[in-house]
């Protein structure tokens, strides 16, 4: 699962620097909103792990994989790269 502080990490690979705390929340409400759409027992309540945001689930493996406008965003950054 990630931590309040890799989500903030991956915010930062996937958007522009700076990061505002409007665009962390956009991102945050993406992964919940992906929470939603999943059957009930994928979706963890942090056992140990507190967020920022108290309504987030936790961002499991799962979730990251199956949160098609999440998977988008980080196919995004990968583009244009060349190897040479």
């Amino acid at each position: 699962s990630l931590s309040d502080r890799e989500i903030r990490t991956l915010a930062t690979r996937v958007y522009d620097l700076p990061l505002d705390l409007q665009t962390l929340t956009a991102m945050e409400q993406i992964m919940k909103d992906c929470a939603k759409e999943l059957p009930k027992e994928y979706v963890l309540e942090p056992p140990t792990e507190t967020y920022y945001d108290k309504e987030m689930p936790l961002v499991t493996k799962y979730l990251a994989l199956h949160c098609d406008p999440l998977i988008s965003l980080m196919n995004k950054t990968q583009q244009g790269k060349h190897k040479y």
